[in-house]
């Protein structure tokens, strides 16, 4: 009887051990996030009066933000975080030095003197020196490949890493650079097989967000609810951190991929601060749209730690926000809006995260 009781408990504590095995493993999809509950917080309505008609990125940068957006034509220009005011540019459109056909948003250097945009169709990293919030153009770093980035973003350690805007079936999604754009790998697997060419890409990822906090980097996929973290070392190793299958795409393969009617959107922003992530959620479906073509703006975002596990889900005061940022004291989250009229929504971080 002794050996007996002996031979359960042995049992019973592999049962113990296997389920705490499971518990602690890092999977695609081992968070409920459809089901979670959906908090209502308190959140401030800034309507500055700038005329903006779509903002590509959004910065908080020694208390102001700065603005990547297209008003009258494509511009970069700087508003005073406390009012709204527009008191500077950085760049502006042009075929020149320091000009640009399209910049995005792509860094800062560690003193926050120094701006960097990536110019999406000159595949040129562009820096600016700051001076009360006037760029001046110091010089520009040019891509070594062909390959057209929809972002890039500098790291704190010198890298840079980019987003492809396409790329081949089997390819990755993310580029790592040197300090000088040259490419040095690449990483990010797809989250859907791919067999097919560039198409199935297009298809997937177009619309895809990331972003870096020091040397860690965080994506976000538009089309479904995928998101991944990495971490990049001073060597250039890259570790991935974690990949949360949110919620499962619909789709099928009939020689490319084809999204079902029922396909869930996915995050259509995300931003990054020391402890936390905030992504926008679609979750619509292409069934939702109205006659005009609207339906599909997010309802809520979410807040995630730097392992991807859920904080909390929130529902936004104001639906049609389409980009967000963190304050440099990461104590207020900011979501802008630009239709029917620009306008930044804030919230109080510690009021996300109770």
């Amino acid at each position: 009887m002794k050996q007996n009781h002996k031979y359960i408990n042995y049992k019973i504590a592999f049962c113990f051990f296997v389920v705490f095995l499971y518990s602690c493993s890092d999977k695609k999809g081992d968070i409920d996030f459809l089901n979670a509950k959906t908090q209502t917080v308190n959140s401030k309505i800034h309507e500055y009066e700038l005329f903006i008609r779509f903002c590509m990125d959004m910065e908080v940068i020694n208390s102001h933000f700065l603005l990547t957006c297209y008003k009258d034509e494509w511009s970069t220009i700087v508003v005073r975080e406390s009012d709204g005011e527009e008191v500077g540019s950085i760049g502006r459109r042009g075929q020149g030095p320091g000009e640009y056909i399209m910049a995005s948003y792509a860094g800062k250097s560690c003193d926050k003197d120094t701006i960097y945009l990536y110019d999406i169709s000159k595949r040129a990293m562009l820096l600016y020196k700051i001076d009360n919030f006037v760029g001046h153009y110091t010089g520009k770093i040019e891509q070594q490949s062909s390959y057209y980035y929809g972002k890039v973003r500098r790291l704190n350690n010198g890298y840079y890493v980019g987003l492809r805007l396409e790329a081949e079936a089997t390819a990755q999604l993310l580029t790592l650079f040197d300090d000088q754009m040259n490419e040095l790998k690449t990483f990010g697997a797809s989250a859907i097989p791919l067999e097919r060419d560039y198409t199935d890409f297009r298809k997937c990822y177009d619309n895809t967000r990331f972003s870096v906090y020091e040397n860690s980097v965080f994506i976000a996929v538009n089309n479904f609810g995928y998101i991944a973290g990495y971490d990049i070392s001073d060597t250039g190793d890259v570790t991935i951190r974690f990949e949360k299958m949110l919620v499962e795409p619909s789709y099928h393969k009939a020689g490319t991929i084809i999204f079902h009617s029922e396909n869930k959107a996915g995050f259509k922003d995300i931003a990054s601060s020391k402890n936390y992530l905030f992504a926008i959620y679609g979750g619509k479906t292409v069934d939702q749209l109205k006659p005009d073509g609207s339906g599909m703006e997010a309802e809520t975002f979410a807040v995630f730690n730097h392992d991807g596990m859920l904080i909390s889900r929130i529902k936004l005061n104001n639906n049609k926000a389409a980009r967000l940022t963190v304050s440099e004291d990461e104590e207020r989250l900011y979501f802008c809006v630009s239709a029917p009229e620009f306008g930044i929504e804030e919230y109080k971080i510690s009021e996300l995260v109770k």
